[in-house]
């Protein structure tokens, strides 16, 4: 199965670690923006295309919104017409936020896991703390439909291997 992982990176390395490790040790294709690094592709266009080749998503999400593209335009991809989160002359949200609305556009099995509320969490990886997205505003945005809150990275990886 090829698995679409999908999260801001600094913040939850080790999260995306623990969840990719146990997923390939299942057989499981795993993509994500580590095998980016060495593609001359844009990575929006990129992800987007992935998300969509992909059988299942599965989404990490803390306290960071994570990062929003400069504006992008359809043009600046080779099929727009295949990605609904570009139908738009530009796009004003994170390309985690992105990733996730393309999966549910396109019929993929969204699986969200949210940092629990009560987990300690670094603060300069709190958007609400730092100012960054709006003091915050995005990503409680983005946080209000959870499937899952899990804090610890284990536990998810066990949950998250029952799923698959």
């Amino acid at each position: 199965m090829r698995i679409y992982l999908s999260s801001t990176f600094n913040d939850l390395i080790q999260h995306r670690i623990a969840v990719g490790r146990v997923l390939r040790q299942m057989g499981h294709d795993v993509i994500g923006m580590e095998e980016y690094v060495a593609e001359a592709s844009r990575p929006l266009p990129k992800c987007l295309e992935d998300v969509r080749r992909a059988d299942l998503y599965v989404g990490i999400f803390a306290w960071r919104y994570g990062f929003i593209p400069e504006a992008t335009h359809p043009s600046d991809i080779a099929n727009p017409a295949s990605s609904t989160a570009l139908q738009t002359t530009e796009v004003q949200r994170s390309i985690s936020e992105l990733e996730l609305d393309e999966a549910v556009t396109n019929n993929k099995r969204p699986l969200v896991f949210l940092l629990d509320p009560s987990a300690n969490w670094p603060a300069q990886f709190i958007d609400a703390v730092t100012g960054e997205n709006d003091w915050g505003k995005h990503i409680r945005r983005l946080r209000v439909c959870p499937i899952s809150h899990e804090a610890r990275p284990r536990r998810r990886t066990r949950i998250m291997a029952a799923a698959a």
